[in-house]
């Protein structure tokens, strides 16, 4: 189960985001279900930020995206992964 576009999109980290969050994992582990948390960010900092939040929310799959802006370079590859 993925929790879809309303965590890709935690840049903010407002408090109604991470409410949603914490209850979509709530719901999914009642239900023996693994929650997914979606990341989407060009920024590395960014994504490993929210994966620790996600963590701390009992997450333990994360789907990253890279937003849509044209294909990486070569050297954009190399320095993203």
């Amino acid at each position: 189960m993925s929790l879809g576009q309303p965590a890709k999109n935690m840049l903010s980290m407002n408090p109604s985001l991470k409410k949603i969050a914490r209850f979509f994992q709530e719901e999914t582990s009642e239900a023996k279900a693994e929650g997914l948390l979606g990341v989407i960010s060009l920024s590395l900092p960014t994504i490993i930020e929210r994966i620790e939040k996600g963590r701390e929310w009992g997450f333990r799959s994360f789907q990253i995206s890279l937003p849509i802006g044209g294909a990486l370079n070569d050297r954009e590859m190399e320095t993203f992964f």
